[in-house]
């Protein structure tokens, strides 16, 4: 590809642990920009992602073997037409009342009820207790 790739590392860090198989609260990616458009690469090892660094080395040579290589890219060429065209890639996207993810406790489950929706996901984490 004789586009350059434009690669710009960020972390996030979270408050509490993600998920049950790791206990990290830095999570490291990066974004990528071909051209005009951005897509995002952020492997989760714990649940079989190549490490950061191999994938940004896949990256670099241009073999894009990685699926989240390749699905980064396939992310910024899109975003690259939509934002060319003049189009939000958010445009006609509707999440459907039946996805909230709450947090908290019976509070939180009340308000997403008031919100209108009738199914909701409660992450609870490790410690029940709190």
């Amino acid at each position: 590809m004789d586009t350059p790739i434009y690669i710009h590392r960020y972390q996030l860090v979270s408050k509490s642990v993600l998920n049950s198989k790791s206990e990290r609260l830095v999570h490291e990616g990066v974004l990528i920009r071909v051209n005009d458009g951005v897509g995002c690469i952020h492997p989760w090892v714990e649940l079989g992602d190549a490490p950061l660094e191999s994938q940004i080395e896949d990256l670099r040579r241009g073999s894009f073997e990685s699926s989240l290589v390749r699905s980064a890219m396939d992310s910024a060429i899109v975003d690259g037409a939509a934002r060319r065209s003049g189009v939000s890639l958010f445009n006609e996207v509707h999440v459907p009342k039946s996805h909230a993810t709450i947090t908290g406790g019976s509070e939180s489950v009340l308000e997403a009820v008031s919100m209108g929706f009738d199914v909701v996901k409660l992450k609870a984490g490790r410690n029940m207790d709190s």
